[in-house]
């Protein structure tokens, strides 16, 4: 009994053991093995008794078994950690010699039944499809019987890709079909459920990695990522075509394939050799693809094991082979290209391994390759060749239409050929992969031996066209043709959205547009299996519109057909007028301008003194107006400007204006086709999408409609001809003719509709000049970001424009390009002059000097009289009282100091003209302006002029200090004094050595700094540029900036703004410290508390010119800052410690400072800046150690628990709050009502707060209760004064600021609350805010 009991429990610890033995196997305890065919059909085998020892125990009724689990779920296309019982695996046994003596498939339920095995060991392998079999521990019979159960077993990937898989979908899929160790997860959207894959991986591959690219798959994210992964561990981490830096090896701690503690480097041959085959273009069928991928996968098994696996490089057979990757195609005649041999690629990778730190391309495709191709593949012997066969087969009559792409014989490609073809242009496809020769260089090349010639370029290309040097600018310059930008693959989320591409945006439009390619048209998108659809409606857009520019450039100036378009909106002769442009000047100019290039003005130019004896330009018409009740054929700029005032828009509301005008003009309106019937409309709108014209009838009537239509018979197009040149006005939006001012939308009139399909269809139109800024065409109903098919703006731009734009308003010049496909030129700001006092102002100043002179020589009863003076005096300019508890010598010290600020403030000085060269007084100011913001010069005149103030600033210490009075003065005269030396002809040089200013110091390099801005902007180019452009020629792009913020001089080019990925700049986060410590101090020292909700009005325009300070200041409220990478790109935001966060108070005092809540009313919509601030906002909310005592935005949580921050309108709804149009249409509202109607306007239009989904998608949801808690408790509402504009010089100030205001003071008063601070921030002077 004793040694029966002692048996058995040995048996039960035996089978203990094996349990714990077998049951926590799983993948990552495998060893590499071969990949197994199909399993053998068994369900379940019994095994018959073996003959046993008699020494052994004698029992064949032994069971193993198997659970089996698959990571991996087909029908879900997912993996999840768990696991899901798998059908079908194999579970083989093996004896102690090796032989099978079982081989059982898992049922359903994924178990395998082994029975019958008698008294010996077993060995037991699983192998399900082509994942490596798992070997488990022998199953011992040999001491014990029964029945081991073994669970746990799981099949799991051990190669992991870290790639996008829209862009890789086809690499991807070959992969996984071809092994089940192959798993992904895609980095654009990273789906954070299958970050457990990496724990098991073997290897991994991480393409295009960047640390500003992704919402979830960041730099911190993939370091933690790659800390519990075995493939990094053992240095097997590929890493392809992204940043190559020891800044990205150290942080991520990533440890590269082939590398090793002591040598760890992106540049391994290892490296290099999977870079080189997954370089391979995903195109459907390819064998280049599959066998690439294949040899690919092989080589990844030998770097997993290399015990167990050739190295597939050794044989030149299995050399990474190349798609054509250079060459020309169209469809009739097939891919003309050479690529290398096997042994070729080989030899190159080994001789010159590793990525470029600039681009992250290959070194032996950019080097080696890129010289076989000058030398052995000459572009320009290849394309004589191509268009030698292109002209004997399909012999064209017209000059090429020439079409950029990566990419040879893609599906957009085919039809933009097609379409050009059908348009009577013949086209090709010249395509490029690599890097080296650049694209452009080829293209510049074939251009100058093409026998057909090119007259228009159409890029798909995104980034660059030379994009290993930065800019293909002098290639461009070279071949002098306007470049249409194509935007293809689209996401299908962005395809559907309402906010348009924005994660396309920047890579497919914004860096195209920084060597002037412009006109971007949606072409084509991808579904969610990354399946290219062409835009068919984008492809005839592109090609109409790039057909119309190439005759720009081919046909002779004299035929051409040009509107001048000028701003007309409120209708009314009142409202004709641009942003700071002299429009009636520049139109006048501008014919001139056409008229000496050679364009048909109706007759010839002359300078005459015909009027008043005055030598003036005069246009000699061959035709009479009517002006002022006479005829005459002799147009000065003030009879043009007559006529133009004359034939302005006019509102329903003037139809007595309309029908004079018209009845005036009967004859020469009809003549010219400008009185539309409905016939006429109703023909001329036969191709607008049937969809939009039944919401525009739906609106407005299924008649004519409310604008410009003459009794009820004809839609009227206003404008006079001069020859082909036609001068008219943007029609009327249509919001005068409303009383709804809730509504979010509404379609253009019938009149604008008309007018630009008469200008394409009845006018034919080869080009539109829009004089000036802005129009409304840009801001019709559609997609937040550039247009697509069934927007309004989208069927409207069907004819070249060029639009001359004030280079100082980046963000909405940046809504015309993206949305109309403009040319959009730069035109410089008026000169900013400093103000002068002037009337009672001055007359007060003069006052407070003499009272101050006197009491300083003690002469009282004089003092005395000034002090009466001076009390009568401020009073009546609107200034406070003394208080209580002033001193009369305090009071006037603030009114001193109020007036300087007022004398030393600076203004537009008049407005700009085309063309306009300043001079004199106007040049010498703006280069004191420009000077004085871009230097630190006033601080360098304090230490030239007196030395022993040396260190002292000169905004800080000296202006605003009685002290230094004489000083201040003294050294902006300087500045004056100089500048205007250097107008007048004084060279810089020469001026230092008269005044002793020794080279080499700052405030030398400061005036060679003022002589250059002088230099810039005499080399005015909008002339230039805009007849460039009206000649399909290619215009260089130049910066939209305010000349004092950014390097926006010369003006005259194709305008872009500045690189968003870079916003907030340092300087600009240093700039939002220093206005967000100005803010809280004020508020603090008034109030004797901290506000707990701040409000920013951030618009596009002020963050892009100020390279991201309203971003900056809503980080830093919440106590956060950008985080920069080293080439100054934003890729994160930190947050900073609590007790790190402090104010200086205007006593010098420093005090610690809570975390403030903020929220923001914006017009803005790219998804890395809202990014930003929502994550600062996730950061402040869930920060440790802190509560609602120094963190305002915990406190709001707690009492609301939502953070929608970000306000704004509706994604498809550019067109501000509803202010702008209430308040000037005053019989609309009653005084007593305003107030709370405009409220209920604002409300409806503004509450819609803009956030991210968990992919990191922008969603804009309306969130009205949640925005009116924050208007009720905001305590300041602030905004930036950033540029030319002033508070009265745009209605988007009382629009925008204005509208919250207004909003939350009615919310609050409802609340027996006071009502919100304000305060303007002027930041227009760096060095002064």
């Amino acid at each position: 009994m004793h040694k029966n009991s002692s048996w058995l429990l040995l048996a039960f610890i035996i089978v203990i053991c094996i349990l714990c033995s077998v049951g926590c196997v799983s993948a990552e305890d495998n060893v590499t093995g071969d990949l197994f065919s199909s399993p053998i059909d068994l369900d379940e085998v019994s095994i018959a008794d073996d003959s046993l020892n008699e020494d052994m125990l004698s029992a064949s009724n032994n069971v193993i078994s198997v659970h089996v689990m698959d990571s991996y779920n087909s029908s879900l296309s997912t993996w999840n950690e768990d696991g899901f019982d798998l059908e079908g695996a194999t579970v083989k046994v093996y004896d102690s010699s090796n032989k099978s003596v079982a081989a059982v498939k898992t049922n359903s339920k994924g178990i395998a039944t082994v029975k019958n095995l008698g008294s010996s060991k077993y060995h037991i392998e699983v192998s399900y499809s082509t994942y490596n079999p798992i070997k488990l521990d022998a199953v011992d019979f040999t001491k014990t019987s029964g029945t081991v159960n073994i669970d746990g077993i799981m099949f799991i990937p051990d190669i992991l890709l870290l790639v996008d898989y829209t862009s890789h979908n086809e690499k991807v899929d070959i992969l996984m079909n071809m092994s089940k160790r192959v798993a992904y997860i895609s980095t654009t959207d990273f789906d954070k459920s299958r970050a457990w894959l990496a724990e098991y991986a073997q290897y991994i591959h991480i393409d295009m990695f960047s640390e500003s690219a992704y919402a979830v798959f960041t730099g911190p994210y993939l370091k933690e990522l790659l800390s519990k992964s075995p493939a990094n561990a053992r240095y097997n981490v590929a890493y392809t075509f992204s940043v190559c830096s020891k800044q990205i090896l150290d942080n991520l701690g990533l440890h590269i394939v082939g590398a090793g503690p002591s040598n760890n480097t992106f540049d391994t041959i290892e490296n290099t050799y999977i870079g080189s085959y997954f370089q391979a273009h995903d195109i459907e069928e390819s064998d280049v693809l599959v066998k690439n991928m294949k040899n690919y996968l092989q080589y990844v098994f030998y770097l997993i094991d290399s015990d167990k696996y050739a190295d597939p490089t050794l044989n030149d057979d299995n050399a990474p082979l190349m798609t054509p990757e250079c060459g020309f195609y169209h469809p009739d005649l097939g891919i003309y290209t050479l690529v290398p041999e096997g042994n070729l690629i080989n030899r190159w990778i080994h001789e010159n391994p590793g990525y470029s730190t600039n681009d992250g391309s290959l070194n032996w495709m950019s080097e080696n390759y890129g010289n076989w191709l000058i030398d052995e593949v000459d572009p320009t012997s290849l394309f004589k060749k191509f268009e030698s066969d292109y002209i004997s087969k399909l012999h064209p009559n017209n000059t090429f239409i020439a079409i950029t792409s990566y990419y040879g014989g893609e599906e957009v490609t085919d039809s933009l050929i097609r379409g050009y073809e059908a348009n009577g242009r013949p086209a090709f496809n010249v395509f490029k992969t690599g890097t080296q020769p650049a694209l452009s260089s080829i293209l510049n090349r074939i251009n100058q031996i093409s026998t057909v010639g090119i007259s228009a370029v159409n890029s798909l290309c995104s980034w660059s066209l030379d994009y290993a040097n930065g800019t293909a600018e002098p290639d461009l310059t070279d071949i002098d043709l306007h470049v249409l930008k194509g935007i293809i693959d689209i996401s299908e989320y962005s395809f559907n959205s309402e906010l348009g591409p924005q994660v396309e945006w920047t890579f497919m439009v914004t860096y195209p547009s920084f060597e002037g390619v412009f006109g971007q048209v949606a072409l084509s998108w991808r579904d969610s299996m990354s399946k290219s659809h062409v835009i068919q409606d984008g492809v005839d857009k592109m090609v109409k519109l790039n057909c119309a520019w190439a005759d720009l450039h081919d046909m002779k100036n004299s035929d051409k057909r040009i509107a001048i378009m000028l701003y007309n909106y409120p209708p009314g002769k009142a409202e004709i007028r641009a942003s700071y442009l002299d429009v009636f000047n520049s139109t006048f100019e501008l014919i001139l301008q056409l008229a000496g290039a050679g364009y048909d003005i109706g007759g010839y130019v002359e300078y005459s003194n015909v009027y008043n004896n005055t030598y003036q330009w005069i246009i000699h018409s061959n035709e009479k107006y009517q002006i002022n009740g006479t005829y005459t054929n002799l147009i000065s700029l003030d009879n043009l400007t007559d006529m133009i005032f004359d034939m302005n828009n006019k509102g329903s509301w003037a139809s007595g204006l309309l029908e004079k005008y018209v009845e005036d003009n009967w004859d020469y309106l009809n003549r010219h086709h400008q009185l539309i019937s409905l016939e006429d409309f109703e023909n001329l709108t036969s191709d607008v999408r049937q969809e939009l014209l039944n919401d525009l009838l739906s609106y407005w009537g299924d008649n004519l409609g409310p604008a410009m239509v003459y009794k009820e018979k004809y839609i009227v197009i206003p404008g006079v001809w001069f020859g082909n040149v036609f001068v008219t006005f943007q029609p009327s939006r249509g919001w005068e003719e409303i009383q709804d001012y809730h509504s979010l939308v509404i379609p253009p009139t019938q009149q604008y509709v008309t007018f630009y399909k008469w200008m394409e269809k009845s006018a034919k139109f080869n080009a539109v000049v829009s004089m000036g800024t802005h129009g409304t065409q840009e801001w019709l109903p559609g997609i937040n970001l550039g247009a697509y098919p069934g927007d309004w703006t989208f069927e409207l731009t069907l004819i070249p424009t060029v639009y001359p734009y004030i280079v100082s308003n980046p963000g909405e010049a940046m809504v015309a390009r993206d949305r109309s496909s403009a040319l959009l030129i730069t035109h410089m700001t008026p000169a900013m002059v400093s103000s002068s006092l002037y009337g009672n102002y001055s007359t007060l100043k003069n006052y407070i000097t003499y009272y101050k002179n006197q009491v300083s020589v003690n002469v009282s009863s004089n003092a005395e009289s000034y002090k009466a003076m001076i009390l009568e005096l401020a009073p009546s300019l609107g200034f406070a009282n003394i208080t209580e508890n002033q001193t009369f010598d305090e009071w006037i010290d603030e009114l001193h100091l109020y007036l300087d600020a007022m004398e030393d403030d600076f203004n537009t000085h008049g407005i700009h003209t085309i063309g306009k060269v300043m001079g004199g007084y106007e040049l010498s100011e703006e280069v004191v302006t420009i000077t004085t913001s871009q230097t630190n010069v006033y601080d360098y005149l304090i230490e030239f002029l007196y030395p022993d103030l040396k260190g002292l600033k000169f905004y800080d210490d000296i202006e605003g200090n009685f002290k230094y009075s004489t000083q201040k003065d003294a050294i902006k005269e300087f500045l004056r004094n100089y500048s205007s030396a250097l107008v007048n002809g004084s060279s810089a040089r020469q001026l230092n050595e008269k005044f002793g200013i020794l080279e080499g110091t700052a405030l030398y390099n400061a005036t060679l700094y003022a002589e250059e801005v002088i230099v810039n902007i005499q080399r005015n180019n909008e002339w230039n540029a805009i007849l460039t452009a009206l000649n399909g020629n290619y215009v260089k792009a130049g910066l939209f900036a305010d000349p004092s913020y950014g390097d926006s001089i010369p003006t005259g080019y194709d305008g872009y703004a500045s690189d968003p990925t870079r916003m907030p700049s340092i300087a600009a986060y240093d700039s939002a410290v220093r206005i967000v410590d100005m803010l809280l101090a004020d508020y603090y020292e008034e109030h004797g508390k901290w506000p707990e909700l701040t409000s920013l009005i951030m618009w596009g325009t002020e963050v892009s010119r100020t390279e991201g300070i309203g971003i900056a200041e809503f980080l830093y409220l919440l106590g956060c800052k950008p985080v920069w990478a080293d080439n100054g790109k934003v890729v994160g935001v930190e947050m900073i410690p609590i007790d790190d966060l402090n104010v200086t108070l205007n006593d010098g005092s420093v005090v610690k400072r809570p975390r403030v809540d903020v929220f923001v009313s914006m017009v803005i919509n790219n998804k890395d800046w809202i990014t930003w601030m929502l994550t600062a906002l996730d950061f402040a909310a869930n920060a440790t150690a802190e509560d609602e005592s120094n963190n305002y935005v915990i406190k709001h949580y707690n009492e609301n628990p939502t953070l929608d921050r970000l306000f704004g309108l509706p994604g498809n709804v550019l067109e501000g709050t509803g202010m702008s149009n209430l308040i000037p249409n005053t019989a609309d509202w009653n005084i007593d009502t305003v107030n709370e109607y405009a409220t209920d306007i604002y409300l409806s239009r503004v509450s819609y707060s803009w956030t991210l989904d968990d992919k990191g998608n922008v969603v804009v949801k309306n969130q009205k209760d949640a925005y009116e808690y924050l208007l009720k408790k905001v305590d300041v509402i602030s905004q930036n004064f950033d540029s030319t504009w002033r508070l009265f010089d745009s209605d988007d100030y009382y629009d925008w600021f204005g509208g919250l205001y207004n909003a939350a003071t009615v919310l609050k008063q409802k609340e027996g609350l006071e009502k919100p601070d304000t305060a303007f921030f002027d930041i227009r002077n760096k060095n002064k805010y």
